[in-house]
């Protein structure tokens, strides 16, 4: 599913499964264990009870979407509660920029 989807009408799949699939931007400890993931259309939240990616992973994120406030934040987000995780193996460069297996070309357009 593309983030953008799940921005466009989050109420419609609140406490639903979704995957999404994205390269890793950033991730964070606190208030809790979290990363950001990125496909071509936007970007958002996956809280994890798991050990974090690293940034640049290009992984596959499978949970429920989580709307409301987490446990030690106070502003309502929109996230994934982790249930699994898979890494999106490439036989080719990647053309989402930001990849481990991103092309040149792509890293220069995004510059």
């Amino acid at each position: 599913m593309l983030i953008s989807q799940l921005n466009a009408d989050p109420l419609r799949r609140k406490d639903k499964n979704v995957t999404v699939t994205g390269v890793v931007r950033a991730t964070y400890q606190t208030p809790f264990a979290f990363f950001t993931i990125e496909d071509a259309t936007g970007t958002m939240f996956c809280r994890t009870n798991v050990e974090l990616p690293l940034p640049g992973a290009h992984i596959k994120v499978d949970g429920k979407l989580f709307i409301g406030i987490p446990e030690g934040c106070s502003l309502p987000l929109m996230l994934v509660d982790e249930k699994t995780r898979s890494y999106v193996a490439h036989t080719n460069a990647c053309g989402l920029n930001g990849c481990e297996f991103a092309t040149k070309n792509s890293q220069e357009i995004a510059a």
